[in-house]
């Protein structure tokens, strides 16, 4: 097969089949969401805003289905400014990551592979 073949055939398949986008559930009828115009008016007059900029600079996605606590902690630790481990892949910088949270203190509750697995 030709290399233009080969490259043709991508870009016809790129154009016919849709792009892949994140499934999220509707909204039942009585939340509002929180990019809505009420629901960013919400946002504006709620005291809560405060603590909003802190943890959402420090947002991650959860490693797995079952990390959802892990990546929370995590998050809220990082917002706290309190004092983090050093990671290697971040030096010089020292934080809070989802295979750092965890050590021999959470094993003797439960241990890494065991939570992992849980869904």
């Amino acid at each position: 097969m030709s290399k233009h073949f080969v490259h043709g055939a991508v870009v016809a398949l790129g154009l016919f089949v849709t792009s892949a986008s994140a499934e999220t559930l509707k909204l039942p009828d009585n939340l509002a969401g929180f990019s809505s115009d009420i629901g960013e008016n919400y946002f504006v007059e709620s005291d809560a805003r405060e603590a909003y900029f802190p943890l959402a600079s420090n947002f991650l996605t959860q490693k797995t289905q079952s990390y959802c606590g892990v990546a929370s902690i995590v998050m809220v630790l990082n917002a706290l400014n309190v004092p983090a481990p050093s990671v290697p892949e971040y030096e010089p910088y020292r934080t809070f990551t989802q295979d750092n949270v965890l050590d021999e203190r959470t094993d003797a509750i439960l241990a890494r592979d065991v939570w992992r697995r849980k869904v």
